[in-house]
């Protein structure tokens, strides 16, 4: 290669390495500006990771049981499975309806109900008996909403439903992701969301556009403020228990994170993460709560 040719190609080189420094820079800017210091959570360093076998690659729902036992969806097979995170093992199965795309389940007492992005509610009951009782309750939320987090309301006996797409049944509700709730009183779907998301919000927030299509939720059992979680855009949102944004906080850069789709509390506060397979394992993160004195500097 001769000197000329050379100098070109160096120059190419410095003016390439400027711009990838420069995007760098931006990205970080966009970071910080949807990034609260004062997360309760750190989504960057979990406190210990569950590698999932292939039975649970796309596993798309969790709910936190007593001793360790995690109850778990995946959205192909119509069976709950129970994960212990003591063996790291599936020590049990239940099947309750055939194959379908099922995302989320919450258990109260004996009762475990399972939803359907579709709006399907499955209501089983002595979920753990060799013969548990499935009833089935058609909402009028259907697959265009894609139904995709389901959490229990305690104050209000009800079932939070987050929708991943259309926000609205009966009207359009454009530029918004919306909760409805399931009264478990009436066993009647709200006709209107019990709050929505604003994606311009957001977007005002962060300075910069976000893109936001809910894959959980859960209420945290001490704050009673809502957790949503988004696989668009990684992103992690707290509410008051209005809908009203508090904060933000983008998931951690890294192959764990492939496709956050469950999120549960244990009674103290201890926060799991489930993931689908993507690049790597499907798997479910355990963060536990930074304290008070740490995440307030």
């Amino acid at each position: 290669m001769n000197t000329k040719r050379s100098q070109i190609l160096l120059f190419y080189l410095f003016a390439y390495s400027l711009f990838l420094s420069s995007c760098d820079n931006f990205n970080q800017r966009k970071y910080v500006k949807v990034d609260d210091p004062t997360f309760p959570y750190s989504l960057w360093t979990e406190s210990e990771t569950y590698q999932l076998n292939d039975e649970l690659s796309e596993i798309s729902g969790i709910h936190y049981m007593e001793d360790g036992l995690m109850a778990c969806i995946e959205d192909e097979n119509g069976l709950i499975y129970f994960y212990d995170l003591n063996s790291k093992s599936v020590v049990k199965k239940v099947k309750f309806a055939k194959s379908g795309d099922y995302e989320d389940i919450e258990i109260i007492d004996s009762v475990a109900y399972v939803i359907r992005s579709d709006g399907k509610l499955y209501e089983i009951t002595n979920y753990l008996s060799d013969k548990p009782q499935v009833k089935k309750y058609d909402t009028p939320l259907n697959s265009k909403n894609d139904v995709e987090g389901m959490c229990y309301d305690k104050e209000n006996n009800r079932l939070l439903l987050a929708c991943k797409n259309d926000a609205g049944i009966e009207q359009e509700l454009p530029g918004q992701r919306a909760v409805y709730s399931f009264n478990l009183d009436k066993m009647k779907l709200s006709k209107k969301p019990v709050f929505t998301v604003f994606l311009a919000d957001l977007s005002e927030k962060a300075k910069t556009k976000v893109d936001f299509a809910p894959s959980g939720i859960e209420i945290h059992p001490i704050s009673n403020e809502i957790y949503l979680i988004s696989t668009v855009g990684k992103l992690m949102l707290i509410l008051n228990k209005s809908g009203k944004f508090i904060k933000a906080k983008r998931f951690g850069v890294n192959n764990k994170f492939n496709q956050p789709e469950g999120i549960t509390f244990s009674k103290s506060g201890t926060m799991f993460i489930s993931n689908e397979a993507r690049i790597s394992q499907a798997n479910i993160l355990r963060f536990d709560p930074i304290p008070a004195d740490i995440s307030s500097n």
